[in-house]
């Protein structure tokens, strides 16, 4: 393989993987952003399921105070009954304890179904705070996971600028400003190898004359995408039988 060969493949592998560690430490963030949404949404059904069982229990304490209200009432109306001085008004004050004893009745079932509710409603809570918790505590693992990983990163980085601008040097003077050219405008793709004859970025198949300069190393872009290509493996001509 020709040193020209040699220095492409080597420096597209280094943008491969500057490019990788680029998206890598690009994705940090945006994970953490990702994770932050969901943490905020399980809050805010921690805190809407809260709000509803404050609204339920107050509910339930309004139809308690009722019922104990009422209780008085029916107690008060008793002692009437006794001393009622006609029976029409023992009538009126009799039937008027029925109707608030039946009125109990009815807020009695209505503070059953309420407790029911207010229990479910707990059990909704504590699951709904148990997975925000859970989040939450991901999401932070998360952000310490990408905070340890982003000096490494940075440092990798570095060190694959300086490989790439030593692998540079040996680059021809001719096409190092169309080189720079692509690599600002496409980064890793900005080159391709050749197999077979055939660009793998663009699935292009070589013109002859294109071919021959590729298996002799000699710095060429593809007329098709632009790129600037390598061959992949090693030409080996095929000997006369």
């Amino acid at each position: 393989m020709s040193s020209h060969t040699s220095t492409l493949k080597g420096l597209h592998q280094l943008h491969q993987q500057l490019q990788d560690a680029h998206q890598e430490l690009d994705r940090g963030p945006r994970r953490i952003e990702a994770h932050l949404r969901i943490v905020k949404t399980r809050r805010d059904n921690a805190d809407s399921c809260k709000t509803s069982l404050t609204e339920l229990r107050m509910a339930a304490d309004h139809k308690s105070l009722q019922l104990k209200t009422n209780e008085v009432k029916i107690t008060e109306l008793r002692g009437k009954l006794n001393a009622a001085a006609s029976n029409r008004e023992f009538d009126i004050i009799k039937s008027q304890i029925e109707a608030d004893t039946m009125a109990n009745s009815v807020l009695e079932d209505e503070i059953l179904e309420f407790y029911d509710r207010l229990d479910q409603s707990q059990q909704s809570l504590n699951s709904l705070e148990s997975e925000f918790q859970a989040v939450q505590d991901q999401t932070q693992g998360l952000v310490d996971q990408i905070d340890q990983r982003r000096p490494v990163l940075e440092a990798q980085l570095e060190s694959l600028d300086k490989d790439i601008a030593a692998s540079e040097q040996s680059m021809p003077s001719d096409v190092m400003l169309d080189y720079r050219r692509l690599v600002h405008a496409h980064g890793a793709a900005a080159l391709a190898a050749v197999s077979d004859g055939v660009c793998t970025a663009c699935h292009e198949i070589l013109s002859p004359q294109v071919r021959v300069y590729v298996n002799m190393g000699k710095p060429v872009f593809c007329r098709s995408c632009g790129r600037l290509i390598y061959l992949l493996e090693e030409f080996v001509p095929v000997k006369d039988s």
